[in-house]
């Protein structure tokens, strides 16, 4: 009786396909799509990267050699900032070889639209030397949701459904998957973004609600919050501010925050965000089967 059940183990474990979960995630949306994803691919630990880190990111991108030759799966979520992809990683990610393993190419946006996002982390892994086996849109809450309630609570049980969904469905038909490339993936800049100067806006900051627990410097991805001051470390780390908010929604004071001009406000509603404000978005995901 043993015997078999320790046989029954064995195999569940060997059908267990080793899969690394890559996300850039500052706010923790894009996180929680991926690990529901992964769960879809019958893997519910997997081992994953949180490229949000700056020494999580360096090191994967510098020993990436190290995780490609027991991979199955490469799980790799991003988010949208301004329809694009993160810039920023685009060079990281062209240092590194995929060696032709599978990769689920999937990004996060706040539910005003994907842009040009997938499209861009399709052709960037397909440069990378990935096989992309699966590609995929989802909503997250909005980063100026503090501002503007938009897809406030997202991913919630709904997306959290279609996540594990189609990480099961890449799973049941992962030996007759054809390989996705960019001209297969819709995706476009609307005309404001088009015209539109990447300037995310900046938190305001107010040291006399400061309590110094510095989840601000933790949480920030581009680590340019200076330790001592809670401000920009220089002029230049302030240039690489992404206007992901992660250090908003950390902090447990509010001394962190979004703020508009009210003419500013009801610009950005009324040309930006209108859309997003009013509808629900819902997610998108691609297979091409043999």
């Amino acid at each position: 009786m043993n015997q078999e059940i320790n046989e029954l183990e064995e195999g569940i474990l060997l059908d267990q396909p080793d899969v690394k979960a890559i996300y850039f995630s500052p706010t923790g949306a894009t996180k929680a799509v991926i690990e529901n994803i992964s769960c879809g691919l019958n893997q519910n630990n997997p081992i994953k990267v949180n490229l949000s880190n700056v020494e999580e990111r360096n090191n994967f991108f510098s020993n990436f050699e190290h995780f490609v030759d027991s991979t199955d799966f490469f799980l790799i979520g991003l988010p949208v900032y301004f329809g694009r992809i993160p810039g920023f990683l685009i060079e990281h990610f062209q240092q590194i070889d995929g060696k032709g393993k599978s990769a689920i190419a999937v990004v996060v946006y706040g539910n005003r639209g994907p842009g040009i996002a997938l499209n861009q982390l399709v052709i960037l892994l397909n440069q990378c030397n990935f096989k992309i086996v699966g590609a995929g849109t989802f909503i997250g809450e909005h980063a100026l949701s503090s501002v503007f309630p938009i897809a406030l609570g997202r991913p919630d049980e709904h997306d959290v459904s279609l996540a594990t969904e189609f990480g099961a469905q890449i799973y049941e038909a992962r030996d007759k998957l054809k390989g996705i490339k960019g001209e297969d993936v819709p995706g476009k800049l609307d005309a404001l973004l088009r015209i539109t100067p990447e300037k995310p806006p900046k938190p305001t900051v107010h040291l006399e609600k400061c309590i110094d627990c510095g989840l601000c410097v933790q949480s920030c991805p581009m680590g340019i919050i200076d330790s001592e001051t809670k401000l920009y470390k220089n002029k230049a780390a302030e240039k690489l501010c992404l206007g992901c908010m992660s250090c908003v929604k950390v902090c447990p004071q509010g001394a962190r925050s979004v703020e508009f001009s009210s003419p500013m406000k009801y610009i950005t509603g009324k040309l930006f965000l209108k859309e997003a404000l009013n509808s629900r978005k819902e997610p998108f995901t691609l297979l091409k089967n043999t």
